[in-house]
């Protein structure tokens, strides 16, 4: 498989997992130290805390 068709897999994969609110499939795409700064909040670390904070985003519609 070609670069750009890893790419295009693995952000349908993502896409399919935010639309379908399954957020323990997300849980591989973020390493231990991965971080994210979520909209109007402060940063978070972590996949934990990352899944956590883009429920709570999706769950609030944002």
């Amino acid at each position: 498989m070609d670069t750009r068709a890893e790419i295009e897999k693995l952000t349908a994969k993502f896409a399919k997992a935010i639309t379908d609110k399954d957020f323990v499939a997300l849980g591989p795409f973020y390493e231990e130290r991965a971080r994210f700064l979520p909209p109007g909040t402060p940063m978070v670390e972590g996949p934990a805390a990352i899944l956590a904070s883009i429920q709570k985003m999706v769950d609030n519609g944002s």
